[in-house]
């Protein structure tokens, strides 16, 4: 796994909600995807981001627009462990954060809440960002990237 953190700015969320999403992004990318797995944090707009990256197959494109529902899981995934709850819990997580979460597989983006901040990521495997509000005021906060 490589990591490229930034420093991000504080971003309203329970640390508790923060480990959850990390721990899903991360358990998809190893089941899913393929080495190497890279986690990225930094600052874009005025917003702490988070990206997990790997280099695996990806997702097909028409399974992008399904891939947060509740129990979905790709042709490819189903003879893997899992039930399909992972992605849908981060989406859910990030939403009530007021925050944005993108999935893109090689050349095929998926933003269901578009925010004013470019989409950047390799051209191949499979790239997850998560956009959380920065705040100025650190109470209550956890910093991504810490």
């Amino acid at each position: 796994m490589r990591t490229e953190l930034e420093p991000a700015p504080p971003a309203r969320i329970d640390p508790a909600r923060l480990e959850r999403i990390v721990t899903n992004l991360l358990d998809n990318a190893v089941r899913h995807g393929a080495a190497p797995i890279t986690v990225a944090t930094g600052t874009t707009g005025g917003y702490a981001r988070l990206t997990v990256h790997d280099a695996g197959p990806g997702m097909p494109a028409q399974f992008l627009p399904h891939a947060a529902e509740r129990f979905a899981r790709a042709d490819t995934a189903r003879t893997t462990p899992g039930t399909g709850l992972g992605l849908s819990l981060v989406d859910a997580i990030v939403a009530a954060h007021d925050g944005h979460l993108w999935w893109c597989s090689g050349a095929a983006h998926h933003h269901p809440q578009p925010a004013p901040v470019p989409c950047t990521h390799p051209g191949a495997g499979t790239t997850v960002t998560v956009l959380l509000p920065a705040v100025p005021d650190s109470t209550g906060s956890a910093a991504i990237g810490e």
